[in-house]
């Protein structure tokens, strides 16, 4: 059975990300804060700890500690570095 899980960008501060994110579509019952402006090209063992993520307000149903934010994450820090800003919306399906 697959998971469909959405976030959408409730505030920017800065180059903190404040996203709202949940289990199904439009369920933002969960909160996470991102800031990936620091890392240029691929995440390695050197720049990790330039890379800020942290869960405020975990979602129902997250099983780990960054489990569904986790997915988030990778998707908007590739969307950052494409696209040079922060997606305001977007969803991930992990079937």
């Amino acid at each position: 059975m697959g998971l469909a899980i959405s976030f959408k960008l409730i505030e920017l501060n800065g180059t903190i990300a404040k996203y709202g994110y949940g289990l199904n579509f439009d369920n933002f019952e969960g909160i996470f804060e991102v800031d990936t402006s620091r890392v240029k090209g691929e995440v390695t063992a050197k720049n990790e700890k330039d890379i800020y993520f942290n869960i405020v307000i975990p979602c129902n149903g997250e099983s780990s500690k960054f489990g569904l934010a986790g997915k988030l994450f990778v998707k908007i820090f590739r969307y950052y570095q494409e696209h040079g800003h922060y997606p305001k919306r977007g969803g991930h399906y992990a079937g």
